[in-house]
């Protein structure tokens, strides 16, 4: 059981860095870099495109975030068999993948809007 301890707690920690991540995202504090972000070639085509596709894609951020947190307060906290554990954090990943996919496809969306709104 210690095992899903220290996996509650990592993915609690991850979760909270996520939300952090969200925060400085949807506030435009988040400069382009090259570690983290929505990263495709329209979001890091320019500061512009960069701000706004985050902006608009800080909410998959978050929730990502908030389903960790969730799945981590559930394993350092429920007595359940291991299985079941294991699939808290195989459906949490999984809802995670698909949360940050569907938020990067909007990110490049909005990126390419503003893209194309800024240069015609």
């Amino acid at each position: 059981m210690s095992g899903m301890r220290s996996t509650g707690t990592l993915l609690g920690i991850i979760g909270a860095g996520l939300l952090w991540l969200a925060w400085l995202m949807q506030n435009g504090w988040l400069p382009r870099n090259e570690l983290v972000g929505m990263r495709t070639g329209a979001t890091t085509a320019n500061d512009a495109a960069w701000l706004a596709s985050h902006r608009a894609s800080a909410w998959s951020v978050a929730l990502a975030g908030a389903v960790l947190l969730a799945a981590s307060l559930w394993l350092l906290l429920a007595r359940q068999s291991v299985n079941t554990q294991r699939n808290v954090v195989l459906g949490s990943a999984l809802i995670v993948v698909v949360v940050v996919v569907v938020g990067g496809i909007q990110a490049d969306r909005v990126a390419k809007d503003t893209t194309r709104a800024s240069s015609g």
